[in-house]
């Protein structure tokens, strides 16, 4: 327990300890000793309110949870080649020393800065005298070297391809390189052609003994080393691994990255040159031969003006270090390798405007970036972005009943088709207040407590059928309207617009059909002009 906590809850003891004497009243004519029992409570929950502290340690993350006042007791160990702790402002700290009062971030300090030489010496400065990597340059601006894909997401567990690993290394070029090799594989015109035609006549991408340059094929470990010891000074000494040995193709690459910690190896002694790269590990190595790494507070800070990426959450292992990879920014670096970024962005996502279906969530983009920590019409989505009901206890059960009532072997419509059959199958009507077409938000109540009694009106069932929808990622929203011709009724039903044309479910209208009338209608996914009944909207 830190000191001052202790303090504070010696106070607290004392404060709660007058609370029992006789009330007093003070000159005023107030209660004296209730002011104090509540200040007790307040000054306890001071101390116990907890703060998290984050550890970024080469691109990767560790976080700790520390009551306010308290010291962390989870610092990671460093790993070699780092020589202590760096606060949120650059200065060097011991975070085991350090008293924890708001969220706070620690960061690996790297000892001394990685120089850059293409297959050189290095000046006394760091920076290779034939000149660096383009994305540390004198500007202090550092360009992206990868790039989410269309779809807004970055796919981090994915296998990274020889042609992209070629376009990575060769954006890392102050000046791109001008020689040229001709493949039978390689086609004209495309993305990867300069890349992997320059890094191949360089000697840096080597082709199959056919002459193919493959590609489509993942890089292997050996391979990125063998691209990336272009920008380190040759090394004689290094770690060794039982699987590389010194008459193995990529040896003097392999012993190159790992002595000035690009590359790692396992904890078996391996170093698995065959191994494949994925993009997360790809930003991971590619920042680390940069020195790069990313500015949490500034990326915290900047969220109006940096987009989330829903596949890496903040708290995602590699968060840093593809934030790093991906959004570009200007700064400068500290000693010991710490950035400190001055400008953040812009980072936009590609997709257009409107709700997106993204890894079985809902989203929703407004001008490029996702929108987060917001209620829009009658949506709200959370800190990651992704849609949901406002109540984690609700988004519980609707994921239970997805998870219960539907399989991966589904398709799409099947899984509507399931869930509505589900609640059309497993609960009753029961009369209750209307909702006024005016009203927004509705919906979590009405299913909330349609889902706990099993019973509800047409606007239970829509509530219900529609955050369900919402959360397989589906953009359904209610409609409040009235029913029939003669005999005009206020209803409500869901829509769903998919592939490009709205339809309309009405789950109530089928039970009633079905379970009142011993009718069968098929109210599921009409066409809105071809619907069996008058809706009015």
């Amino acid at each position: 327990m830190g000191k001052f906590q202790k303090v504070l809850t010696a106070m607290a003891a004392v404060l709660l300890l007058t609370a029992s004497w006789p009330v007093c009243i003070a000159a005023e004519g107030k209660e004296a000793v209730p002011s104090l029992r509540m200040a007790a409570y307040d000054l306890q929950a001071a101390a116990y309110t907890e703060r998290t502290v984050t550890y970024e340690v080469d691109g990767y993350l560790f976080k700790e949870q520390v009551p306010a006042g308290s010291t962390p007791s989870q610092v990671p160990a460093l790993p070699e080649g780092f020589t202590g702790w760096g606060d949120q402002n650059g200065k060097a700290v011991d975070p085991a020393q350090t008293q924890i009062w708001e969220n706070t971030i620690f960061s690996a300090l790297r000892n001394g800065t990685l120089i850059l030489s293409p297959e050189g010496s290095a000046s006394s400065d760091g920076i290779s005298s034939q000149g660096s990597a383009a994305l540390v340059n004198a500007s202090g601006v550092h360009a992206p070297f990868m790039e989410a894909a269309a779809d807004g997401l970055f796919y981090p567990y994915t296998t990274v391809t020889r042609a992209e690993a070629a376009k990575i290394v060769y954006s890392l070029f102050e000046t791109p390189p001008q020689e040229a090799a001709s493949y039978p594989d390689l086609p004209a015109g495309v993305w990867y052609t300069q890349p992997m035609s320059a890094l191949g006549a360089m000697g840096l991408l080597l082709p199959a003994g056919s002459g193919a340059i493959r590609p489509a094929d993942p890089v292997t470990r050996a391979e990125f080393a063998k691209m990336l010891s272009y920008f380190l000074p040759k090394s004689q000494t290094g770690p060794s691994f039982s699987d590389v040995p010194v008459l193995h193709w990529a040896y003097e690459s392999i012993t190159a990255v790992t002595a000035r910690g690009v590359f790692s190896g396992y904890s078996d002694g391996t170093f698995r040159p065959d191994g494949k790269l994925s993009r997360a590990e790809t930003a991971v190595v590619v920042g680390r031969l940069l020195g790069r790494t990313a500015d949490l507070s500034a990326l915290a800070a900047a969220s109006e003006n940096v987009c989330i990426i829903p596949d890496v959450p903040v708290d995602f292992w590699a968060y840093g270090a593809i934030m790093e990879a991906v959004v570009p920014h200007s700064g400068s670096q500290a000693a010991g390798g710490r950035e400190t970024w001055t400008q953040t962005g812009p980072y936009r996502t590609s997709l257009p405007d409107g709700h997106h279906t993204i890894n079985g969530g809902l989203y929703r983009v407004v001008d490029g970036m996702f929108l987060r920590s917001a209620s829009v019409d009658g949506y709200t989505y959370d800190a990651t972005g992704r849609y949901t009901t406002g109540s984690a206890t609700l988004d519980s059960q609707l994921k239970a009943i997805i998870s219960a009532q539907t399989n991966d072997s589904m398709t799409r419509d099947e899984k509507l088709k399931a869930l509505y059959v589900y609640l059309r199958d497993n609960y009753k009507y029961l009369k209750k207040d209307l909702v006024a077409k005016e009203d927004v938000g509705w919906e979590p109540a009405y299913a909330e407590e349609f889902l706990n009694t099993a019973r509800g009106n047409c606007f239970s069932y829509s509530a219900a059928f529609c955050l369900l929808a919402r959360q397989m990622g589906l953009p359904a929203y209610t409609v409040v309207g009235k029913l029939g011709t003669r005999n005009v009724q206020d209803h409500g039903w869901v829509e769903i617009p998919l592939d490009g044309k709205t339809y309309m479910f009405d789950v109530e209208l089928e039970w009633s059909y079905l379970y009142k009338h011993g009718q069968r209608r098929n109210l599921f996914k009409m066409d809105p002009n071809n619907a069996p009944f008058v809706y009015i909207r």
